[in-house]
């Protein structure tokens, strides 16, 4: 933990950590693993977040 307060915090890792999500395409559920390669905060106030992921299963 680099930075801490009581409503978030800001960490740092040796390696990517991993995020999974499940996304679905008309009829097929699949599950993906993901990480976060970049985040911005908009004028709006509202986050944005690129991930790269790839298929671990169809479920």
């Amino acid at each position: 933990v680099m930075d801490i307060s009581d409503t978030g915090m800001r960490i740092k890792t040796e390696a990517p950590q991993e995020i999974r999500i499940q996304l679905q395409d008309k009829d097929t559920l699949a599950e993906y693993e993901a990480q976060v390669v970049w985040a911005r905060v908009n004028d709006d106030g509202t986050m944005e977040y690129g991930l790269k992921y790839g298929l671990v299963k169809v479920l």
